[in-house]
């Protein structure tokens, strides 16, 4: 095998002889001649064996031997020390400090190429394992699912953090000490249940299992997984079916059902499993699914914010696996509250087809929990990052104003428009998004929060008081920045955007775009007005003024030329 060697020595005698031994094997050969060209090569080109005559004079070969062990860019190398005379302290200190290998003057060429081969292969198979295990450990450490590998008698090797919140224990050691079988599972016999399943079957899918949380509270699980044999047909472990990696190539599988990605993991974990510490013992390897309200299964979560986490989930009690669902999960309970009238807000915005729909309300562990459709499709933040083609901007505009419309006629202010909360299904339909700051003012004029994203913020919004009229502003800008490939007010610097909002008027649209129809000019302008008494008091009124002035607005070709956005709208 071909392999890149570098030989450390500052006799050139000694070098030539050297490197005509390891290149008629075949191997590529460098050379360093002192301390700062050893280090440099050695990170340069990452030889696969170093061969350092540490006892060279002039050299100070053991100096560099223990830099290069203590460099994290050099220390894996493997090292053949060649000596010139042998002492056995000084051979102990140096297989102590890592050295790979050793060879003492004379040699035969035949016996230093075996040395050589043996260190580079040792090195490779050493590497091979780190490069497992980091897997591994990204695999538990990055998962948002429930992870752990267990042994046949029902003890805990490992887990990651996620179960251990689960499961509500206070470390991952205080819950590797609990036995499976008593302590995890709500029932034995589900334990019992389980492996009879898989050995029998070989795989199940789905199959809920009651867990035991620290406090003795009951959690319904759902394990989808499969036995794993060796070449032998030894069963070695069960593996999650859903295990997801973020590497591997395509493979050849046996299961036409089962993807390339699968197909990594079943590779990977018979790689993984002697390269651990354990892997002798090591009986299962799951991934496991908490079920929200005991119905709803954890398929990916989307996204975290400050009050609370969202997953696309799939409902246990639709036969159609396809079917999904969004579940937003407060992240405390105090936060329930928050929840539950957002939830209030969305049952009365059902009627309309560009409000996302609320399928259901759960508790989860104190938790309310909204169920809403899955949408699926392009916010309007990447529509405009790739290009967004100008026919579809009337259509967006149209839907958009009537949404809010809707909702301003139940005196709801959504708060936070702006195109991340926006998407764009295929057939061109939109759908409103995130009511979670959404306000219902039928009993109060304005909402005394500080809350919106700031680009899209009226003037009285960022001073505390938004309204519904606030809405009309986000439009504005919105539709102006559709039209114009720029946002009315823009500043990287935060405190500088607010003052263009509160103290400066935008520049007309028709500055960045001549052909645009005045009458949409003039409406874009009136909701950027920061004037309350100027501006459109709502949705509502913005709606009748726009289709009084173009009737047709949305339900033809575009009155303007071809524009689109980057990211910071400009």
């Amino acid at each position: 095998m071909k392999r890149k060697i570098l030989v450390i020595e500052n006799d050139q005698e000694k070098l030539d002889s050297v490197s005509s031994i390891l290149s008629d094997a075949g191997h590529v050969v460098f050379w360093a001649r002192d301390e700062s060209d050893a280090i440099e090569v050695a990170e340069r080109i990452r030889p696969d064996a170093i061969v350092l005559f540490v006892q060279s004079n002039g050299l100070d070969g053991f100096r560099i031997f223990r830099k290069l062990k203590n460099r994290g860019t050099t220390r894996d190398f493997g090292i053949l020390l060649v000596i010139e005379k042998f002492a056995e302290d000084f051979v102990a200190k140096a297989v102590k400090l890592g050295a790979a290998d050793y060879v003492v003057l004379p040699v035969s060429d035949e016996e230093f190429l075996r040395r050589v081969n043996v260190v580079a292969r040792t090195a490779e198979e050493k590497l091979k394992e780190q490069r497992a295990i980091s897997r591994y450990r990204q695999l538990f450490d990055g998962e948002t699912h429930g992870f752990f590998l267990s042994t046949s008698d029902g003890k805990f090797l490992d887990c990651n953090e996620t179960l251990v919140r689960m499961l509500g224990y206070d470390s991952k050691e205080e819950l590797l000490q609990i036995n499976i079988e008593k302590d995890l599972y709500w029932d034995a016999e589900d334990r019992k249940r389980f492996k009879e399943a898989i050995e029998n079957a070989g795989r199940i899918e789905g199959m809920c299992v009651n867990f035991k949380r620290k406090d003795g509270e009951k959690i319904s699980i759902l394990i989808t997984g499969e036995v794993l044999h060796d070449e032998k047909g030894k069963i070695i472990a069960y593996q999650g079916k859903n295990v997801e990696v973020s590497e591997g190539s395509a493979v050849c599988t046996k299961d036409p059902r089962e993807t390339p990605k699968e197909g990594y993991v079943r590779n990977f974990l018979k790689q993984l499993i002697p390269a651990l510490p354990f892997g002798g013992h090591l009986m299962s390897f799951m991934k496991i699914t908490e079920l929200i309200g005991e119905r709803y299964e954890k398929v990916k979560r989307l996204g975290i914010g400050s009050f609370g986490e969202v997953w696309k989930v799939r409902d246990m009690e639709v036969a159609d696996q396809d079917f999904f669902l969004v579940a937003k999960i407060p992240l405390e309970k105090k936060l329930n509250v928050q929840f539950k009238r957002e939830a209030r807000i969305l049952e009365k915005l059902l009627g309309h087809p560009n409000a996302v729909k609320i399928e259901d309300v759960v508790y989860h562990r104190d938790l309310f929990v909204i169920i809403q459709e899955y949408v699926e499709g392009e916010t309007l933040e990447r529509k405009l990052v790739h290009g967004l083609d100008p026919r579809e901007i009337e259509p967006i505009v149209r839907q958009l104003i009537d949404v809010v419309a809707y909702a301003h006629s139940f005196q709801i202010a959504h708060r936070d428009l702006k195109p991340e909360n926006i998407v764009v299904q295929e057939r061109g339909t939109i759908k409103l998004l995130d009511f979670g700051s959404a306000k219902d003012l039928s009993r109060e004029s304005f909402g005394s929060t500080i809350i919106g994203s700031r680009p899209y913020m009226a003037p009285e919004q960022i001073m505390g008081k938004s309204g519904i009229a606030s809405d009309v502003w986000a439009i504005g800008v919105i539709m102006y920045l559709l039209y114009t490939s720029y946002l009315p007010f823009y500043h990287e610097v935060q405190e500088d955007l607010v003052d263009l909002i509160l103290n400066y008027e935008p520049v007309a649209p028709s500055e960045f775009t001549p052909d645009i129809d005045r009458n949409i000019e003039k409406i874009i302008l009136k909701c950027l007005k920061k004037d309350l008494e100027e501006r459109y008091k709502n949705a509502i009124e913005l709606k009748e003024d726009l289709l009084s002035t173009i009737p047709d607005y949305g339900e033809h070709p575009p009155r303007l030329g071809a524009h689109t956005t980057d990211r910071n709208g400009r």
